[in-house]
Formats: C-alpha cells, sequence, structure tokens
C-alpha cells in the first residue's frame, strides 16, 4: 500500500517548481521514508520527467512523479501552494502538488493509483474551481482513504 507522508509542504510567496519539487524530497528525507541512494535516484528521475515533459494535469494539480529500482513501496508527498507554484512554459500554475516515488516493479500498482487521483481530482470538494485547497486536513484525509 502506498505511504502518504502525514504533514504537507505549504510554500507561500513566489516558489519555484524546483523549490517545491526541493521541499518535497526534503520532507522525504526529513522522515526517513527510504535510504538516502533511494531519495537520490527518486529524485533524479522526477526531474529528469519533469525536464522531458510537465506533469501539470490542470485545475492547479501537478503529480511529479520518479521510478527507480530503489523503492520498495510506492512514497507519496504533498504540496500546497495557494499563490501557486509556476509549474510549466504554458503559465500554469499548480496549488496541489503529489510528488510520487514509485519502484519500478510496480508500474501497474502505480498506473492504478494515478487513475485514482485523477477521478478523485475531477471531484473533490477540498479544492476550490481553480484548485486552490481549501482544507488541507480533508484533503489528506481523502488522500489516504483514496490509496487505502
Amino acid at each position: 500500500m502506498p505511504n502518504v507522508l502525514e504533514q504537507p509542504v505549504i510554500l507561500s510567496g513566489n516558489a519555484s517548481r524546483d523549490e517545491m519539487l526541493l521541499s518535497l524530497f526534503n520532507a522525504f528525507e526529513h522522515q526517513k521514508v527510504a535510504a538516502e541512494e533511494a531519495l537520490e535516484a527518486m529524485k533524479a528521475a522526477a526531474l529528469e520527467r519533469e525536464r522531458t515533459s510537465s506533469t501539470f494535469l490542470g485545475r492547479g494539480l501537478a503529480l511529479p512523479h520518479g521510478r527507480t529500482d530503489a523503492l520498495d513501496e510506492i512514497r507519496i508527498a504533498v504540496g500546497i501552494s495557494d499563490a501557486g507554484i509556476p509549474w510549466d512554459e504554458d503559465g500554469n500554475r499548480a496549488h496541489l502538488v503529489i510528488l510520487l516515488g514509485v519502484p519500478a516493479s510496480m508500474i501497474r500498482d502505480y498506473l492504478l493509483l494515478m487513475q485514482k487521483i485523477l477521478r478523485w481530482h475531477k471531484d473533490t470538494k477540498t479544492l476550490d474551481a481553480a484548485g486552490r485547497v481549501i482544507d488541507a486536513a480533508s484533503l489528506l484525509s481523502e488522500l489516504k482513504s483514496l490509496i487505502s
């Protein structure tokens, strides 16, 4: 079962996409959810994925992810920005960032999780029309229920 960090990373002001991603990786590191080499491999994979193709999916959601053999279970960290993080070259702003660290062997589980998150995102009442988080505690509760 995927593991969601207990506390979201909340950034205010004019943070960049890379600042948000590094803050999410730092949260993983702080919680000691994986060995340092696993985190470094996940970080490299996620940053490379973001460089090749944006993971912004609309309505304020970005779903960066990295697959690596260095993880043994799916890891999830949540980032929130009321101002929105400039995410891609089209000027889209991410208010909710869900970072997924995925074991390379768990592609099917990863795809099913992505489907669940996308369905949830379409219907959740914890986000406003622009994708800003209305209630972080309820959002985390919904995500945990979604993946259990």
